[in-house]
């Protein structure tokens, strides 16, 4: 070390720079060992640098004999060792194709050299990875992992995580063989190989879920979790995380539950690991528990204690991952909300819904509304002070955020004492905005949440204040049919009143209604006709339902439809009927048999409306004739017994 120093101040290096560019093979090769040795410091280093040694070393490499080829690799290593910011030079130097040749060729000190000098060079950026994956890499260093030294080995599964930086990278390793000999290596390699090992296995799994299925088939689960098992703390921490990334994989999840206890581990881990064991051992477990079976075998094995112990005094990133893996849970199964219940985790959950962390936040959020799903635990959530939290997100929440809140308040709206304190906290115009603005799956929660708490005149006002009703409108002509299905269910809930029926018909809800008649969806075909009925009581509406084109569908539900819609298509005409100059376009589209049909054959709700129907179109003296000719004497017998004889007495 001194004598390298003297050699710096002695300013020999552009002497034996000199020599590499121009003296013979063995002035080359002993000038390039010594600038290998001096290379060790980092002031050694960037003398080297400044000297302007890296493009006559990468000439060595690439052009030299051996002997030149080791001592210059021997620079570079100390180069990119201490300088960091040069690597990127050393790569345009073309330096890496000979040393992906040197690592399938050379000999064994200098396979070691040259990929440890790659495992460097990937971790530069993009651009050099790509250039060492262009140069062919992938098939050599992979032979590293099947036939070379321990070292070797070592350093070959490092670069290669390092390299694995998309789906088709990983496809590529596992084609040559790559995943089969680190599952091996996790079997039988050192303690640094399984180390190494584990961390690159994680580092595919979470970039191809066709790696994931390799690692599968190959044995790695078991592996991996028996790692958890007698594994050193860092081999533990990279099975934790590859477990956890495997546990993404639907159909691999059962396994991880299934191979040596591997659920229970993870439980034991939430106990007894150390920080990072933990945080890695509940977003493993989130991952897992969307399946039914794994779910219940979190259950258990006592995992919902343990999470939600987590919540209340893990880390902020402990409690993140412990929210995720509760929200996933009680998403599969009542038992779940029961046992977070069980466990006083709901007054947990709305502490942790107002956390600075968005992620917490947002994992939180949609832990609350699986939990609102299942009504019997709607007053806990209730009584626990839930609604203010949750109308702050959905004020101020990110999208997702309020998308949630919506969904769980419309879940909790379930009288009208919670109903009110929902819509009097200033949930209509933020719901409002949701429907215009929202993701489809939050535009279906602000129609559910709208449609809940529209339970008196009071709040059916405030819906139509806020300006609410015209976006509901606006989805009855989504193209998501959920959407539309669901617009229609909401407005059927809201249409009530007056003031609601007049901005239905002034939003332009007639059509999309009318469209809805004739629908495959019966429960939307039932909440249209409704609606239908509801707007036609109102004369100044009725107009609008002939004029585009309500009567047709509506004959042909008196003909066709199920029990309530001929009741609610009668009751419809009987409306329209109520106006005279509307009486002649209802008999022209074949209205009077169906109608005639009902009062022989009907219900005494179908009944009732179609003699209504008959008894106002009769007054029109021709419409009167008609009827009583289609009708005959059993019509007049039915007409007779409905109290309205004064109709025949005066005009048949």
């Amino acid at each position: 070390k001194d004598g390298s120093a003297k050699i710096v101040r002695k300013e020999a290096i552009s002497l034996l720079i000199a020599l590499l560019l121009t003296g013979t093979d063995e002035q080359k090769h002993q000038a390039a060992c010594t600038l290998g040795r001096i290379a060790l410091s980092k002031s050694s280093s960037d003398k080297l640098v400044e000297e302007g040694s890296i493009a006559p070393l990468v000439a060595l490499v690439q052009a030299g004999n051996s002997q030149h080829q080791d001592g210059a690799i021997s620079a570079l290593k100390g180069i990119i060792q201490f300088r960091y910011a040069d690597r990127a030079d050393i790569v345009r130097e073309k330096v890496i194709a000979p040393l992906v040749a040197l690592v399938l060729v050379g000999s064994s000190k200098q396979k070691e050299d040259a990929v440890s000098a790659l495992m460097k060079f990937s971790l530069i950026g993009d651009a050099s990875r790509a250039e060492i994956l262009r140069q062919g890499a992938i098939p050599p260093l992979v032979e590293l992992l099947r036939s070379g030294t321990d070292q070797q080995k070592q350093v070959a599964t490092s670069t290669l995580r390092s390299l694995a930086n998309d789906a088709d990278v990983c496809t590529e390793i596992a084609h040559n063989g790559g995943i089969t000999l680190l599952v091996e290596l996790l079997q039988d390699g050192t303690d640094q190989q399984k180390e190494n090992a584990s961390g690159a296995i994680g580092t595919y799994a979470s970039k191809s879920d066709t790696a994931c299925t390799e690692i599968a088939r190959e044995g790695g689960i078991s592996l991996l979790v028996e790692l958890l098992k007698v594994g050193n703390d860092s081999q533990k921490e990279n099975a934790l995380s590859a477990l956890e990334q495997i546990a993404c994989n639907d159909d691999l999840r059962v396994e991880i539950a299934s191979e040596g206890g591997g659920v229970a581990l993870l439980v034991q881990l939430l106990r007894d690991g150390d920080d990072e064991q933990k945080e890695n051992a509940a977003s493993a477990l989130g991952n897992a528990a969307v399946r039914e079976d794994v779910s219940n075998e979190i259950a258990l094995q006592n995992g919902v204690e343990a999470l939600v112990e987590l919540l209340r005094s893990g880390t902020e990133r402990q409690k993140e991952n412990a929210a995720f893996a509760i929200r996933n849970l009680v998403a599969i199964s009542d038992a779940n909300c029961t046992a977070v219940v069980d466990e006083n985790g709901i007054p947990l959950l709305i502490q942790l819904s107002e956390d600075e962390s968005e992620t917490l936040q947002e994992n939180v959020m949609i832990a609350l509304c699986s939990l609102t799903v299942n009504s019997e635990n709607c007053e806990t959530i209730v009584s626990e002070g839930a609604i203010a939290p949750l109308l702050a997100r959905l004020n101020d929440g990110d999208t997702n955020q309020k998308g949630t809140a919506a969904g769980a308040l419309g879940n909790l709206a379930y009288n009208d004492e919670v109903c009110g304190e929902i819509a009097q906290g200033g949930a209509i115009p933020n719901l409002a905005e949701l429907l215009r603005d929202g993701a489809d799956e939050h535009k279906n929660y602000a129609l559910s949440a709208l449609g809940r708490i529209a339970c008196n005149k009071e709040i059916c006002s405030a819906i139509v204040r806020d300006g609410a009703v015209g976006p509901v409108v606006s989805l009855l002509c989504s193209e998501n049919k959920t959407l539309k299905v669901s617009a229609v269910g909401a407005l059927r809930c809201i249409a009530g009143s007056i003031d609601m029926c007049v901005t239905i018909s002034e939003e332009g809800g007639i059509p999309p209604l009318i469209e809805f008649l004739v629908a495959d969806d019966d429960s939307a075909k039932d909440s249209a006709v409704l609606i239908m009925n509801w707007l036609s009581s109102h004369h100044e509406i009725r107009p609008s339902i002939v004029r585009e084109g309500g009567l047709q569908p509506l004959v042909a539900l008196l003909r066709a439809g199920s029990d309530i819609q001929k009741e609610n298509a009668a009751a419809v005409l009987k409306n329209l009927s109520n106006s005279s100059e509307l009486s002649r376009t209802i008999v022209d589209e074949g209205a009077i048999s169906p109608l005639i049909a009902l009062i022989k054959d009907g219900s005494s709700n179908q009944q009732e409306n179609a003699v209504g129907a008959l008894g106002n179109l009769s007054y029109n003296l021709d419409i009167c004739k008609e009827i009583a000719q289609d009708a005959g004497i059993s019509y007049v017998v039915q007409v007779l017994r409905s109290g309205v004889l004064w109709i025949f007495i005066s005009r048949v």
